[in-house]
């Protein structure tokens, strides 16, 4: 079950599907802009290879323009946090994205697990 959290305007999802584990950290708005992606530190001592900032990109991009479809839109990142040392699991960051912008868009509570 994913989990959510915010700091600031950053809005915060984990997904843990056994041996994979993406945290995704998106700041997104209706309009394109500059895009900062910040590569956080690693969490624990796991390593799963690296990432690939263009395709980390294009993954959230999928996963935002997923959720527009669905529940109006355009929506675009304005920025991208992940963490250095988690899988480099393109769909699960397209899932991530797609989930913190069906939360955006449902009025949902960043502060707690996902009930649905």
């Amino acid at each position: 079950m994913p989990s959510f959290s915010q700091s600031g305007d950053i809005k915060f999802v984990n997904i843990i599907t056994g041996p994979r584990h993406v945290w995704l950290g998106l700041v997104v708005g209706a309009e394109s802009g500059e895009l900062l992606m910040a590569e956080r530190p690693p969490i624990g001592g796991c390593r799963h290879g690296s990432w690939n900032r263009d395709r980390l990109r294009a993954a959230v991009d999928e996963g935002l323009a997923e959720a527009a479809r669905r529940y109006g839109g355009p929506l675009f990142a304005h920025e991208i946090h992940y963490v250095a040392n988690d899988t480099p699991s393109y769909d699960l960051v397209a899932r991530c994205a797609f989930l913190i912008a069906e939360r955006l868009a449902k009025g949902g509570d960043f502060t707690r697990p996902a009930a649905d």
